[in-house]
């Protein structure tokens, strides 16, 4: 390759949230030897290089001006799977949803999950993702044995979970190297479906009493209501669920996961972000709140229990489609952190 960059590479690239966006020079190798390739063209060009997987992350992450991008959407090969074991070994360009679709019907699901299906598992271990059940199963990373990195002089090479270097380059936003292969380990289950508890909360204490009182649930979660003051404030709806222990073979079929794409069977819910959109602003939030929070209370409590399909309990805001360009160049998303005593990754010393 000669240090000419191909000026027909240059795509503009927008965060998750699309508050912030770059051009950049947007290369896609195949192959490790590929991505060494487009290693050495941008060092030879006098260029940063900057990685990027499924564009999820809602800030900045995978961009910079006028650097030279590495799309791993490519290098998406499931290299070896073992329904044994629960062992899985991937290129970072695989998916959260290639993996559940190869693994679910045999009794295997995601140790950790983000809010989207399309994370790439290069991705979840540059950032090292959490889920609803951080505060027990700790971040994605805490579940990765090996991986192999490539490094910017174009070396690769593989790290164990127990290497110094490995927790450096895990979370590390990809400024240490490419991962170019993943060993992980999935975890077993014998149903789709989970026990779902919701809790309608009344301000901060019930929030926090909620998450105490259901800590021994296998995930939590809680919608929060940013906009309610006073003695309202931290209102909102609590989830706690776990994986139901009755085998249920019909709900492992990654068909049976499939949400639909009609509300009530007529309205198409990638044409709802249109509707949503009419509600952005300080009035039409406060409306759609207190609506949801009034709509929580309905069947809330420690004694009801519903049935929900894996898909929807941790995809939630993917029952909409396109729900984000309701929300046009003004996303932001805000996670906090509870007192709960933190939880060491068990594959690491």
């Amino acid at each position: 390759m000669s240090a000419c960059l191909p000026p027909g590479a240059v795509r503009r690239l927008c965060g998750f949230g699309r508050t912030t966006c770059a051009d950049g020079y947007v290369l896609r190798p195949e192959s490790v030897e590929a991505a060494q390739e487009v290693l050495s063209l941008a060092q030879r060009a006098g260029r940063n290089v900057v990685l990027r997987g499924a564009g999820r992350s809602y800030g900045d992450a995978s961009l910079l001006p006028e650097a030279v991008v590495i799309d791993t959407c490519d290098l998406a090969r499931i290299l070896a799977w073992s329904p044994d074991t629960g062992r899985m070994v991937c290129e970072p360009g695989v998916t959260l949803e290639d993996i559940c679709r190869r693994a679910m019907g045999e009794g295997w699901w995601l140790p950790v999950v983000s809010g989207t299906m399309k994370t790439t598992v290069g991705g979840a271990l540059a950032m090292n993702i959490h889920g609803k059940n951080a505060f027990r199963a700790g971040p994605f990373g805490c579940h990765v044995s090996s991986i192999e990195v490539l490094l910017p002089t174009g070396r690769s090479t593989e790290l164990r979970s127990d290497d110094p270097a490995f927790r450096a380059v895990v979370g590390s936003a990809g400024l240490l190297g490419l991962i170019t292969k993943a060993e992980i380990q999935l975890k077993r289950v014998l149903s789709g479906r989970l026990r779902v508890t919701p809790i309608s909360c009344r301000n901060w204490n019930d929030q926090f009493r909620a998450f105490e009182e259901r800590a021994d649930e296998e995930y939590c979660v809680s919608w929060i209501d940013g906009m309610a003051r006073g003695p309202t404030a931290g209102r909102g709806l609590f989830h706690s669920a776990r994986h139901e222990d009755a085998p249920h073979a019909p709900s492992l079929d990654w068909a049976s996961q499939q949400l639909p794409a009609r509300i009530a069977g007529v309205v198409p819910k990638s044409t709802v972000w249109r509707v949503l959109r009419l509600f952005n602003n300080d009035p039409g939030m406060r409306l759609l709140n207190s609506l949801k929070h009034l709509g929580g209370k309905r069947g809330s409590g420690v004694r009801t229990s519903n049935r929900w399909r894996s898909s929807r309990s941790y995809w939630t805001t993917f029952r909409i489609g396109n729900w984000r360009m309701g929300d046009e160049g003004s996303f932001s998303t805000k996670a906090l952190s509870l007192p709960i005593p933190r939880r060491r990754c068990s594959n690491r010393r």
